[in-house]
């Protein structure tokens, strides 16, 4: 697949990367017709961000769109041990995020 890959400040290139595997029971694969980069990129791509070491792929995980509220009948989910998070990336948590990503 292709994938945006960070060289350092200012350097970045579209390239082929390996396509995503599953590694653990957990894992699944959704697949993506379109994504992009967003303002946290950005920084990295300035240099901003010197966790986010060259080679490091860059992009969020597809987590849907929202352009209408998103109900989660809590009354059948709470006995399946799901793990709803939400919020902003963290940016002292960008390189751990951008490594899973990867």
């Amino acid at each position: 697949m292709k994938a945006l890959v960070y060289h350092g400040p200012g350097k970045k290139a579209r390239e082929k990367v390996p396509d995503p595997q599953i590694r653990h029971p957990t894992d699944g694969i959704v697949k993506m017709s379109a994504t992009t980069i967003c303002g946290t990129d950005l920084h990295t791509l300035k240099g901003d961000t010197p966790e986010v070491t060259p080679g490091s792929v860059l992009g969020h995980e597809g987590v849907g769109v929202h352009v209408s509220p998103a109900e989660f009948p809590m009354n059948h989910l709470w006995i399946e041990n799901n793990t709803v998070t939400t919020g902003l990336a963290s940016m002292d948590a960008l390189g751990r995020l951008f490594k899973a990503v990867a």
